[in-house]
């Protein structure tokens, strides 16, 4: 321990970085400032979306492609004065995280077939339109976009 090593509390503090008391306050617990802390498991607030959450979860299972955004504003016409602007945030949160471990993240999904039954396109086409935007499975990263056409063939 620093202490051992330092004349006073406070030299050893200033060259811990810290004030005297604040070290003397863990010299006194016998604990390190990281074996001290408590975990954060409580809230801070109460839930403002519990009472329509459920009415939430009935239009996700019901209609997966509506954006929380959508959900909120909707809330906002049925509830006049409930929810305000600043909760926006609060309720993409919820419906991610309902998405991921309930709705459509719960499910596999087998990315050829669910574009190719979506689109009625197949797997090639599929394909050509992945590497035009500039995808390329094999890395997973998006690169610069490819021409389709070349110079000649686009008429100018």
């Amino acid at each position: 321990m620093l202490k051992t090593r330092e004349e006073t509390l406070g030299a050893a503090a200033t060259k811990s970085g810290m004030d005297e008391k604040t070290a003397r306050k863990y010299l006194r617990s016998g604990k390190l400032p990281s074996q001290s802390k408590i975990p954060h498991t409580w809230k801070t607030r109460k839930d403002p979306f519990a009472d329509v959450w459920e009415d939430v979860r009935e239009l996700l299972g019901t209609t997966p492609g509506l954006e929380a955004k959508t959900i909120f504003e909707d809330l906002q016409r049925t509830h006049e004065g409930l929810f305000a602007d600043g909760q926006l945030r609060t309720q993409q949160w919820k419906v991610k995280r309902w998405l991921v471990l309930e709705g459509l993240g719960s499910t596999v999904v087998d990315s050829r077939s669910f574009l190719t039954d979506r689109l009625s396109w197949d797997y090639g086409q599929v394909k050509k339109m992945l590497y035009a935007y500039g995808f390329r499975p094999s890395t997973g990263r998006q690169e610069p976009p490819v021409a389709l056409l070349s110079s000649a063939d686009s008429g100018f």
